[in-house]
């Protein structure tokens, strides 16, 4: 049986998919498999796999996106250790090796994630994600709330912990990464490596993000989330995450003048017991004409404008 299982969900990435295989299968750690999980692509992914024969595990889905992807390769898969890898990203070649040896050397450990750096087609974007960001190691259940600082592809855990869990909830189109990691959170401490193990690839396919669904889907992880907590303070914690959440929905549709929806955002936002002005002059200003909204803005630009001059 191999030690660590690599799952790879993978749509319609076959342009990249065969530098990602490369990069697992140079790994200075070779006791592994590798499963790759076909979403339902209609591109040429399945005809790159079968070029690699007997090195791969390959299945194929209706597409069902990545957590039921995810989720399909940890059924199948042998390893003790669970690595996931986007077909459209890499690793560098002693990733596996220092991150196994890590969790075989910190028993406290049942999870670790590491830095990355990030580019896309024509340059490197950003050497070090940890760079200009927050990241944290031990208990990190309540710092996850506020922010999610856990690259998916720079993970290796312990099989037993994702079983223990549930694995990913396939019911999610957006966040299921987050809401995984918090509910491993809630009882295991995570290892952190700052050593950089992996490349993000940014293309024109990752970057189409829905504002809406992002939104909505945090706002659902949250409020499942809430059940399983009994702490009051925790539960606090969640209540203002969420007002948050729903002021940015709130505000996501307000920019697009749909101002009934914009209020029922809002109005959801300030039933929340965390005073918010700024929740509360938006809700009232959605019963204002748009075209005096239209009139507003001009103004708040205008003078934006000017403190930046």
């Amino acid at each position: 049986m191999p030690q660590i299982s690599v799952i790879i969900p993978c749509f319609n990435n076959g342009k990249y998919l065969r530098e990602c295989l490369d990069s697992v299968l140079s790994q200075t750690f070779q006791d592994f498999e590798v499963i790759v999980v076909d979403d339902g692509s209609t591109d040429d992914t399945h005809s790159i796999v079968n070029s690699y024969g007997s090195k791969l595990k390959y299945l194929r889905q209706a597409n069902q996106g990545p957590a039921s992807a995810r989720n399909a390769g940890i059924k199948l898969s042998q390893g003790d250790y669970i690595a996931f890898q986007d077909a459209d990203d890499f690793w560098l070649s002693e990733k596996l090796e220092l991150q196994y040896k890590f969790l075989r050397e910190h028993h406290q450990y049942l999870w670790v994630y590491s830095d990355m750096s990030t580019f896309n087609d024509s340059q490197a974007l950003q050497e070090s994600w940890f760079s200009d960001r927050s990241t944290y190691e031990g208990r990190v259940f309540e710092r996850l709330i506020d922010n999610n600082f856990i690259p998916t592809i720079t993970v290796l855990i312990k099989k037993q912990a994702l079983v223990e869990v549930g694995g990913f909830d396939e019911n999610l189109r957006s966040c299921e990464d987050k809401d995984l990691w918090l509910r491993l959170a809630l009882n295991n401490p995570l290892g952190r490596s700052n050593q950089i193990l992996a490349k993000r690839r940014f293309h024109a396919n990752n970057l189409v993000r829905d504002s809406r669904l992002l939104i909505s889907s945090e706002i659902e992880v949250m409020k499942k989330l809430r059940k399983l907590i009994a702490s009051s303070s925790i539960q606090r914690r969640l209540d203002s995450r969420i007002a948050r959440l729903h002021f940015e929905l709130g505000y996501f549709y307000f920019a697009k003048n749909q101002l009934p929806e914009a209020r029922e955002q809002f109005r959801k936002s300030n039933t929340y017991p965390f005073f918010n002005l700024k929740s509360q002059l938006y809700y009232y200003s959605t019963y204002l004409d748009r075209r005096f909204i239209d009139w507003l803005r001009i103004f708040k630009n205008l003078g934006k404008t000017q403190l930046s001059n």
